[in-house]
This record gives C-alpha cells, structure tokens and sequence, in this order.
C-alpha cells in the first residue's frame, strides 16, 4: 500500500513540473487572434471583444507545450493574424496549484503596450482551457510579464468588449432634492441606443433615485413613464397617477415638478417639458398646463411670488443653453417681474439712443446760444468803454 501512494506522491510531482497533459484522442481548443482589418465593429461585441476566435483540433496525447506550438503559428484564415511575433517561444512550463506559469524568450518580452496585452490576454484565454489550469502567470528573461511578479492572469483579467460604439454614454445631470429641499444636480453616465431614448433612460435614472445618500428624488414614490416624446424642443412626458401624490403642498409639488423638468431641460436638444397625467388634470400648487422651463426662481431666492408665479410658463423666463442665445430677460422694477423681450428691448434701446441725441442736440444749441449772448454782451461792452 505504502509503494502505492508513494508512486501515485512521484507522479503527480511529475505532472507538476511537466506540461499540462491533455487526455489521448482528439481534444478541441478555441485560438485567439488578431483580425486583419482591425475594424471596431460589431464582433466586439462578443465575448472575446477585441479578439477574434478561431476553433482548433489537436490530435493525440496534447502537452501544453504542443497547444503553444499551435498557438504560436500564423492561422490559415487570412482574415486571422497572429498575436505574436515570428520568433516566439515558451521555455518551459510549470503547473502548481492551479497557476501555469510561463518562461517566455526575449522575442516575447519585446511585445509592448496594447500588443504585449492582447498576447497575454490570448494565451490566458486559451491555456486556462487546459484541465487544471485556473490561472496564467507569464515571465520573461526580465522578470515576471509588466514587472510585477505576483501577477496572476485569468479569463476574467482583461476587458476586451467594447460596446460603445453601439450603446454610447452620455454625462447629464440629475435634480435631486439636498437637506434644504432645494434641487441639487447629480452626475450620471446614462447609455441609450438611440436618440429618442435618451430623455426616457435620463428620467427613468431620476426616478430610480440619486447615488449619493445626502440626496433624496422629490418625485413621488412608484411613479411611473407612460409615454415620452419629443418634438423640436418640446419634451412632453406623461407620468402615473402616482405622481399626483406630491400635489400636497406648494413646496412639495414645485420640488417634485422642477425636478422632471430641470432634469429634462439640462439637455442639450430639450427647452421645455410638457407634464401631463393620465387623466389630464392640472396639479393645485404647480401648474403643468403649459410647457415649463428651468429660470432663476427655482432655487428658492426669490420670495413673495404666488404658486402661479413659480411655476409660468416657459415663454415668460430666461433660457440660457450651450451656443443658444438667452431668449427672454427679465428685470424686477418696483417689485414686479416685468419681462422684454429682444425684440422690444432693441427698440426701447432705439428709441433711448434717439432721446439721449435730442437732448444732446438741444443742449448743444442752448449752448451755442448762450455762447452768443456772451460774445455780444462782450462788444457792447467793448464799445461803451
């Protein structure tokens, strides 16, 4: 029994400091290659992303060694190249608890950057499909792959997808409401397919609720997106009946509101929102019968207006958006908002430009009389002396 265990103790010593066996007959592996156009198309998108793969029979009793061999060799698919350059080597192979670790040669080592990644990327891809093989660990006459020794590379290590082109991201900014319950503006990657997701996947976000705990969604809980269009630069969004929930008070349905709508609004193709229920009804403490857009009021320092002041329509405030001109100024005289629009205030500065002239020019002739009178008053006095 003793000379049993201790042949069983010397063989698996030996497969430990040998190539990884492979079990007799044919035994199929996937290679990992370069595509020759090297185009960011679609096939990122599988799972090997920026690879491409390639399905390979060996025959016979398979060492790691002979897979290497393979691997190293330039594909017959034209549209395939190899990772590697032409020189490459193992030195030799050693499989210890679960970690093969390569001796690569100085053809190897040469690899830099996004090339030395894409290699080492392939040959973990494709060693760890080895039985026993969990994980990679390559080195070179000049140490262990990137200088770190204690590197481990498995099939989860490299990110090798790129959706991007086909899901983009944009940056937009959430209104949540702070501990004052005043809106406070969160950052958030927001993915879409295409355009016209964009505002829907942007106020699903708001509603899903911010990121940071200090902030809270104002926006009723289990309210829900019934329909969200856009047209030009109108926004119009129909909300569940739950939304109505925030109809409680002036406070909570402004912050509720101003939320959609600043949320909407901060991007770049929207100006106003729409808010609508399902069964049409207007809100008590904020109006949403007309488009709405954010202004200067809505962070809470201006006092004394009425709910109806609060929340005007989108035509009476001041817009301001990237590479748009502001549409509407608003002064406050005598305690009123009075708004002008371009328009009126080009003739209003006409017709000022066109009085300040009238009045120089009177003055000038006031003078220029005054002037007389002094030069004539001169000679006569010149003349009774």
């Amino acid at each position: 029994m003793r000379r049993i265990l201790i042949c069983l103790l010397l063989l698996a010593l030996l497969c430990g400091c040998t190539g990884q066996m492979v079990p007799a007959g044919e035994s199929k592996f996937t290679f990992y290659y370069r595509r020759a156009d090297a185009q960011n198309d679609e096939s990122y998108v599988s799972a090997s992303g920026a690879l491409a793969e390639k399905e390979v029979t060996l025959g016979g009793d398979v060492r790691t060694e002979d897979v290497l061999a393979a691997y190293f060799e330039e594909p017959d698919d034209e549209t395939l190249r190899s990772l590697f350059p032409e020189g490459t080597a193992c030195l030799g192979t050693k499989l210890q608890n679960g970690v093969l670790v390569l001796d690569m040669n100085e053809t190897y080592a040469a690899l830099s950057g996004y090339e030395r990644t894409l290699a080492a990327a392939g040959l973990t891809l494709t060693l760890t499909q080895l039985d026993g093989v969990d994980a990679v660990h390559i080195k070179t006459p000049a140490g262990a792959l990137l200088d770190k020794t204690s590197t481990l590379w498995t099939e989860d290590t490299f990110l090798l997808q790129d959706t991007s082109w086909l899901y983009p991201e944009r940056t937009v900014q959430l209104y949540f409401a702070g501990s004052n319950e005043s809106l406070q503006p969160e950052k958030r990657a927001i993915s879409y397919q295409s355009p016209e997701e964009l505002p829907r996947n942007t106020l699903q976000a708001l509603l899903d609720g911010p990121e940071n705990e200090q902030l809270h969604t104002p926006v009723p809980a289990g309210t829900q997106i019934l329909d969200i269009r856009t047209a030009g630069a109108l926004c119009t969004v129909v909300l569940s009946e739950e939304f109505s929930a925030c109809d409680t008070d002036r406070e909570t349905a402004e912050l509720a509101v101003h939320s959609v709508a600043a949320t909407l609004c901060a991007l770049n193709e929207i100006e106003q929102v729409q808010l609508q229920l399902p069964d049409g009804e207007d809100l008590t403490y904020c109006s949403i019968a007309e488009p709405l857009s954010p202004d200067r009021t809505w962070d809470n320092r201006f006092i004394g207006m009425t709910d109806k002041e609060r929340c005007r329509p989108a035509s009476l405030f001041l817009r301001v958006k990237k590479g748009r001109y502001p549409r509407v100024p608003s002064f406050c005289i005598w305690g009123k908002l009075f708004v002008v629009h371009f328009d009126q205030l080009e003739q209003m500065l006409v017709a000022l430009l066109g009085v300040l002239l009238v009045l120089c020019e009177q003055n000038g002739s006031t003078l220029r009389e005054l002037a007389g009178q002094t030069a004539v008053t001169s000679l006569v006095h010149q003349e009774l002396l």
